[in-house]
C-alpha cells in the first residue's frame, strides 16, 4: 500500500500493526504510570520491527488519564534521502488514535502522518 505525504514524498507501508491500547486491563482505570509503561513497551516493540531504522513517536493526546483506544505501529519505506547515497529510506512510527471502522486504514494512516518530516526523521539504507 502506497500513499503520498503532504510534502510530496511517496511512501510504502511495509508493516502495520495495531492493537487496543488497554488490552488486558480488566479492572481499574489507567493512570500516568500505566500510560508511560504502555508507551515505553510500545516503543520497544516498534524497535523490533526493523532494528536498524529509527522509531518516531507521534505525541499522544491524553484525556482524563486515558490514551486513545488503539496503538498503531507502522514501518514505511521510500526512495533515498536528498543528498544521500542510499537507494532507500525507512522509518517506524508509533501513534495512538481512535480507530474508525467506517474509514479505510490508509486514510487513517495518512491523517496521522500529516506533519511527519520524513527527511528529518527517516534513515537511508541499502538492501
Amino acid at each position: 500500500m502506497r500513499f503520498t505525504l503532504p510534502a510530496g514524498r511517496e511512501v510504502a507501508i511495509a508493516q502495520l500493526d495495531f492493537q487496543w491500547t488497554y488490552e488486558g486491563l480488566l479492572l481499574g482505570r489507567p493512570d500516568d504510570q500505566m500510560n508511560q509503561d504502555i508507551v515505553k513497551r510500545t516503543l520497544e516493540r516498534a524497535g523490533e520491527f526493523c532494528s536498524w531504522l529509527p522509531v518516531h513517536l507521534l505525541t499522544p493526546a491524553i484525556k482524563e488519564d486515558c490514551l486513545p483506544p488503539t496503538c498503531w505501529i507502522i514501518r514505511m519505506t521510500s526512495d533515498g534521502l536528498p543528498g544521500g547515497h542510499d537507494i532507500w529510506s525507512g522509518l517506524v512510527v508509533v501513534w495512538f488514535a481512535h480507530y474508525d471502522h467506517a474509514r479505510p486504514l490508509v486514510d487513517q494512516v495518512k491523517e496521522a502522518m500529516q506533519d511527519l518530516d520524513w527527511n528529518a526523521l527517516a534513515k537511508g539504507w541499502e538492501p
